[in-house]
Order: C-alpha cells, then structure tokens, then sequence
C-alpha cells in the first residue's frame, strides 16, 4: 500500500505518526482476536475428553509462539509507537496463563511475578514481557541493518557494500562507522524529529536503566562483562572499540539484563523480607528448582511427554510455590488428614506429611508407586515394583536360601518398592532390538 504520505514495505508501516500509530492499532485488534480465540479453542477448564492434554498444548502455544506475536513490528517500529501494542499482548497474554493454570495474577507476590518473567533456563517458565524486551529488539534490528552496509569478502567473491551511497549519507553521515562522533550522532542530533534517532535514544536509556538496576546486586562481576554496557548513547550496540559483536544483539543484551534479572531474584531470597511472599514454600520452590524440574515445562505431548490437564496445573503450581488447586477447596480448616489430625493446608505440607491408617497408608503408598513407575517408563528406565526374587542370579543358591528363610520368620519384613535395572529399556523382555 503506498500514497504520497506513507506506505507499507515488508509489513511495517512508514510515514506519519499519525499513519503509524493508527496501523499499529488495527494490527493490534486482529493480534488480540487471534489469540483470543486460540484460548477459547483451547480452554483447558472446558468439558473435553481428559485423555486430550489441552491445557499442556495450550502452554506449548503460548511458550512457543504466542507471546512473540508482536516481536516482528518491535524490531522494525522504533519503541515510541508501540507501548500500547505491548500493554496489550502482554494483557491477554497474562490471562491465557490465567486460564491455563487457574493463576489470579492480581494475587500473586511480587517474587512470583519476577521469577514468571525469567527464562526456564534461569529457573522460571519462560513468558517474557514484550514492554521490557522491546528495547532489546530494537536495538538488534538496528544492528542487523548495519551489516549489509559493510564491504565484504567471501569465496563468492568481493561485495561492495553501501555505506558510501549518498543516501545512506543523508542518513548517518559520511564514514559514520569511523566517526569520532559515533555512527548515530546524526541520527540523535535531530531529536524527536527522527523517529529512528529517537527510537535509539529511548531504547538505550531504557536498557542502561534495567543494566545499572541490577548492578548492586552483582557483587562477583557476573554481568559486568559485557562491552554492549560500556557505551554512551552514540555507540549503543556497538562495543566499546565500536565494533560490531558477532550473534544476535538482541539475544546478548537480553541474556544479559535477564542474567541481572536473577542476581536480583537472588537478593530478594536471601534477604527474605516477608512483603516479598504470600508464602514460605515460594521460597523453597526457588531454592530447590534444578535442571531436572525444568523440563516439564518445555516437554512436548508425545508418548513420552504427555500431562494431562490436572498433572500439568498442578506441576506448574508445585513448581512455583503456589496453592494446589485441587486442595484449595478442602483448605478452609474443617478438613484434617492423618492420625494427628492435622489440618489440611492448600500447598498440601500436611497431606505430604501426614500419618496415614491402615488402607489408607496402603492407597497413598500405592500411588506413589504407580507413579514413581510412570516416570521411570517415560525416561526410559526398566524397572520393577516390589520384586520378590531380586537377588535371583546375582546371589550364591545357599545365601539366598538362607537368606530367603529368615525373612519369612520375621513380621513386616522389608522388600524393595522398586529396583531398576542399568541394561537398555528395550531389552526388557529378552528382545533382541537392533539400535
């Protein structure tokens, strides 16, 4: 679409703010729609067949795809125009979690709304905010703009590069890249004028300010290592030496500031002030998270990978300290479990702890057994629940005779729950499998 005043390339609007902000209204509404109606397809608290693990593919969508649904338009629209876009995908974004995992953010603590934004790497589940990341990707796609302007040799031969074209001059100035001045100096000398000039201007105060926030907790230097931080306003991006860094700027300068992002989760942990959490056990979600409870999150609903809605809600809930939704409703103090009759809490402390009678010891060890063995099958680990013979074979015949002897003279003698096995699951049954 093109007129005298604006027009569109690649998908991104130029021309007027006014043309610009308008655009981005309308991009906006079908964004909005569009996931809101992947939410009601798939709505987890619906009446659907349990077997279909909706509440897991509707994580996967929104960890996988949907949050960046305006990621394209932050990279080429200076950051000036597009805080309304964020708000609003970040809004609905926050209700399909909402939905998702039963979660009333307007309850959550301060701690637990940090630690949501973080990377699953980094210990969280990996939703970022697209207002505090579009500065980020910004300034990457500057930086990618700058790169074909460069000469370059390669095996196909020598390409010339256009930094020297008159309209690159009319841009950035002549010989920018080796400008005392900086290669943005033109572009910022004109103010609120230049939308790209003041994108970058925006865009560095912005990241500077998430950089330096971080930086009291950093007492080992973690995050002081990066040149992208060295800078003033006419060298953002660029390094120190005001060279161009390898890889994506955007991936660095986020990994970074996310990286202060949790020396600052960190500080909040060990100095433990009360205001910072709804409960102790947010504290021992954090400190306990490892490798290994990280990747359910990003587990794919395939024979190996598959959660069933109720699994999936009540794994993200233990994963970040919050109540189970299942007990919450048994949580009001008239329900108490156990010999001591202790009373049923919603984080289910006193459910894990509880004493259990007779059958009901027998149907609580059960299910643990159950599904104890489900993991190990998923790993791909053989295993056997309660095995009678385990010394079988491994054992001289008069040791296991007599071994075998005294334990039916003793009451309540003791067996293994569950052995594995440290040969490869598919030769289980004898199977001669070719891998």
């Amino acid at each position: 679409m093109k007129t005298a005043n604006y027009f569109k390339a690649f998908g991104v609007p130029i021309g007027t703010k006014e043309y610009i902000a308008h655009w981005l209204e309308e991009k906006n509404k079908k964004i909005i729609s569009n996931i809101r109606e992947i939410s009601d397809i798939l709505d987890p608290n619906a009446i659907v067949p349990v077997e279909i693990p909706t509440r897991q593919c509707l994580w996967l969508l929104i960890l996988t795809c949907l949050q960046f649904k305006g990621n394209y338009f932050l990279r080429h629209i200076p950051p000036q125009f597009t805080e309304m876009l964020c708000d609003q995908i970040d809004y609905e974004i926050n209700n399909m979690i909402a939905k998702c995992f039963q979660i009333d953010f307007s309850t959550l603590s301060p701690f637990i709304q940090k630690r949501i934004n973080l990377p699953i790497k980094l210990g969280s589940i990996g939703v970022r905010q697209l207002k505090k990341l579009r500065w980020n990707e910004y300034m990457g796609s500057i930086m990618e703009g700058i790169v074909p302007l460069l000469n370059k040799q390669s095996d196909d031969g020598f390409y010339d590069g256009k930094l020297e074209n008159n309209h690159i001059h009319h841009w950035i100035g002549a010989s920018a890249l080796n400008s005392q001045d900086g290669p943005w100096y033109k572009l910022l000398a004109h103010g609120e004028q230049n939308d790209i000039g003041e994108g970058i201007r925006i865009s560095f105060e912005n990241i500077m300010s998430s950089f330096n926030n971080n930086l009291e907790y950093d007492a080992d230097d973690n995050i002081l290592n990066s040149d992208l931080f060295r800078n003033s306003t006419i060298f953002t991006g660029f390094t120190a030496q005001g060279r161009i860094q390898r890889g994506s700027i955007t991936q660095r300068l986020t990994a970074e500031i996310e990286k202060g992002n949790k020396l600052s989760l960190m500080a909040r942990f060990k100095t433990n002030v009360p205001t910072d959490y709804n409960n102790n056990m947010e504290r021992l979600a954090w400190f306990n998270n490892d490798e290994i409870s990280q990747q359910f999150p990003r587990a794919l609903p395939n024979q190996d990978g598959i959660m069933l809605n109720n699994v999936m809600g009540a794994a993200v809930r233990n994963y970040l300290g919050l109540p189970s939704f299942i007990l919450e409703g048994f949580a009001d103090g008239s329900y108490f479990i156990g010999r001591n009759k202790a009373v049923v809490d919603p984080y289910g402390i006193s459910v894990k702890n509880a004493m259990l009678l007779q059958g009901d010891y027998i149907r609580m060890h059960g299910v643990i057994q159950t599904m104890r063995m489900d993991m190990l099958r998923k790993a791909k680990v053989w295993a056997v629940r309660e095995p009678q013979h385990m010394f079988h074979g491994l054992v001289p015949t008069d040791y296991l005779r007599r071994y075998c002897e005294e334990q039916r003279k003793t009451k309540d003698f003791i067996i293994s729950d569950i052995v594995t096995q440290n040969h490869p699951y598919r030769q289980r049954n004898g199977r001669n499998v070719k891998k």
